[in-house]
C-alpha cells in the first residue's frame, strides 16, 4: 500500500506541454476498460511512469476519469502520489478539472495536501475559485485550504465570495463583477447621450453634507462599473487635459452590507497614478440589493477623497478609518477617522487620541465590547512605508487608541 510520507518516486518522461505522449494498455483499461481489465494489466507490471500527451501518468488519468474504484487500485500500486501532470497540475486540481466531488473527497481523505501548488504557484482551492466550482471550493476550506489576500478578487460568484470571506479573505477585495450581483444594479442601461456625457462626466464634490448626486453619465457609470477609458472610446473623447473622467471601476473602494439589506460602498480610485483619470473619490453609494441606488457627494472639507480605508458598521453607524489619499493630504501624526450616519449619510470627522498613524490597506474588526480593531495594511511616514505587524483598537466610549 502507498505512503504518502513516503512516495516511490518513479521515472519520468520528458514529454511535457505539446509532447506526443504515450498510450498504454493500463491507460485505455482507465478510460475505457472495466475494473477488473484494470487489475489484470497492473499484475502485468506496467511502466507506472508513462504520460499520455496531457503529462497524466496511469495514477492521474484515473484521477481525472473520477472511478475511485480503479484509482485505489492504482494507489495499492504504489504509485507516486505526489506526481503532477503538465503545468504542474495536481491530483486535487485533476479532481476540479474534471468535476468529480466524489473523487477530491477521496484524494482528502487519503491525505493529499490542499497547500501543494503547480508551476505557477496556485493551489488547489486558487484553481476552483477561478473555475466557480462552488462544492469543491467548499470542500477545500472544509479541509483547511486558506484564501490568500488575491484569492477573493478572482471570485465569479457572490457564494464563493462569501464562502472565502468567512474563511478570513477581505470581502471588500470582490471584483466588479461580483459587486455587481450582489447590488444588482442593472446593466441593461440605456447609453447616455453625448450631451449628458460631456455635462456628467467630470468629478465634482457635493455642496451639502450629503447632496444627492443626479448626474445620468454618473448613474449610468454605476450601472456598468466601466473603466474611464472605454467611456473616452464611446464618446471617442481626446481631451486628456483637465480633470479625469468619473468612474466607478475602482481599487480601494470599501463595502459594507447593512442588516436591512442596503449595501454601501464609499470612496475608492481610479487605478494608476499616471493614468489621466487616475482619481480619488469621496463618494457614497446606497444601493438597496434591488438594482436602485443613490449617489451622495460631500464638500472636500468634510470628507476628503479616501481609498484603502476600512469600513466598520457599529449600529446605524459605519466608522470609515484610514485612508491613501493624495500626497498633499496626508497628516502622518493622525490616523483619518469619520462616521458615517446610516440614516441621513451625514458624514462626521471623528478627533481620536493616541493614533497609529497614517495607515491604509489595513482590515478592521468591531468587538461586542465597543472597540474597533485594525491590523495589517501600511503606514507611512513622511519618508518610507512600513508593513504594519500589530493590533491597533480604538475605543468607542472615549475614542482613544490602544
Amino acid at each position: 500500500m502507498n505512503d504518502i510520507n513516503n512516495p516511490v518516486t518513479p521515472i519520468r518522461l520528458n514529454v511535457g506541454n505539446g509532447g506526443a505522449g504515450v498510450e498504454t494498455p493500463l491507460m485505455r483499461s482507465i478510460t475505457m476498460g472495466t475494473a477488473a481489465e484494470v487489475q489484470q494489466e497492473l499484475a502485468a507490471q506496467p511502466n507506472l511512469s508513462a504520460r499520455d500527451r496531457d503529462g497524466c501518468t496511469p495514477w492521474l488519468l484515473s484521477i481525472y476519469t473520477g472511478d475511485i474504484e480503479k484509482a485505489e487500485m492504482l494507489w495499492a500500486a504504489a504509485i507516486d502520489p505526489t506526481d503532477q501532470g503538465n503545468d504542474g497540475k495536481t491530483a486535487l486540481m485533476l479532481a476540479i478539472e474534471s468535476g468529480n466531488l466524489a473523487m477530491l473527497q477521496w484524494l482528502l481523505a487519503k491525505g493529499f495536501d490542499v497547500a501543494e501548488v503547480d508551476d505557477s504557484g496556485e493551489t488547489a482551492l486558487m484553481f476552483a475559485i477561478r473555475r466557480d466550482a462552488v462544492d469543491f471550493v467548499a470542500l477545500l476550506l472544509q479541509a483547511g485550504a486558506k484564501p490568500d489576500q488575491s484569492s477573493i478578487s478572482w471570485a465569479k460568484s457572490v457564494a464563493v465570495a462569501r464562502m472565502l470571506a468567512a474563511a478570513g479573505a477581505d470581502f471588500n477585495c470582490v471584483s466588479q463583477h461580483v459587486r455587481r450581483l450582489l447590488t444588482n444594479a442593472s446593466t441593461d442601461v440605456n447609453q447616455v447621450s453625448l450631451e449628458q456625457y460631456r455635462s456628467g462626466k467630470r468629478q465634482r464634490f457635493g455642496l451639502t453634507n450629503p447632496e444627492l448626486m443626479s448626474v445620468d453619465f454618473w448613474r449610468s457609470m454605476v450601472c456598468s462599473r466601466k473603466p474611464a477609458s472605454e467611456a473616452r472610446a464611446e464618446f471617442n473623447d481626446s481631451e486628456y487635459f483637465g480633470d479625469p473622467i468619473w468612474s466607478f471601476d475602482r481599487s480601494g473602494q470599501s463595502l459594507t452590507e447593512l442588516l436591512d439589506g442596503r449595501i454601501i460602498e464609499i470612496g475608492g480610485q481610479q487605478d494608476g497614478n499616471y493614468d489621466p483619470d487616475f482619481c480619488i473619490y469621496n463618494d457614497v453609494v446606497v444601493h438597496d440589493g434591488q438594482g436602485n441606488f443613490q449617489i451622495f457627494g460631500y464638500p472636500r472639507a468634510v470628507f476628503p477623497p479616501t481609498d484603502f480605508h476600512t469600513a466598520t458598521l457599529v449600529g446605524d453607524y459605519i466608522y470609515i478609518i484610514g485612508r491613501l489619499g493624495y500626497y498633499q493630504g496626508r497628516n502622518y501624526q493622525q490616523t483619518p477617522v469619520y462616521r458615517l450616519d446610516c440614516h441621513n449619510y451625514q458624514i462626521e470627522s471623528v478627533i481620536t487620541i493616541n493614533s497609529p498613524g497614517w495607515i491604509y490597506g489595513h482590515r478592521a474588526e468591531y468587538l461586542e465590547s465597543g472597540v474597533i480593531v485594525i491590523y495589517g495594511g501600511s503606514i507611512e511616514d513622511a519618508k518610507a512605508s512600513r508593513n504594519n505587524f500589530l493590533q491597533y483598537r480604538l475605543n468607542l466610549q472615549d475614542l482613544s487608541w490602544i
